[in-house]
């Protein structure tokens, strides 16, 4: 969960002061090449080595994604092949932060080496 809640119950069922889960996703991810994760909604994120750099795929419903990567900081970084601005990505703690306002489908992030 990227967002604070104080309960998992939908929104109609909790008291209105208590804040509930949102469908924002924070993922971290400890690269290793082909690891793979399915979430119970069908959500996959994906992690590949490249000679370019590394692969991050996440296919899944439209959501605002946090990804962490832990990686050193990248020479270029791209989603869907265009260049994604550095205000999108930062490096904090040994990892590369993305947050992404994920369309739905699949996104394909690239951290070049």
């Amino acid at each position: 969960l990227l967002d604070a809640a104080q309960t998992l119950c939908a929104p109609g069922y909790a008291a209105a002061d208590v804040a509930t889960a949102t469908d924002a996703l924070e993922v971290a991810i400890y690269p290793r090449h082909g690891a793979t994760f399915t979430m119970h909604d069908g959500t996959q994120v994906d992690v590949a080595a490249r000679p370019e750099g590394l692969a991050v795929r996440v296919a899944g419903k439209a959501r605002p994604v946090l990804l962490r990567v832990l990686s050193p900081e990248p020479r270029t970084m791209t989603w869907n092949g265009a260049a994604l601005a550095r205000v999108a990505w930062a490096r904090e703690d040994g990892f590369v932060r993305i947050a992404h306002a994920h369309p739905g489908g699949t996104s394909l992030f690239l951290l070049g080496r």
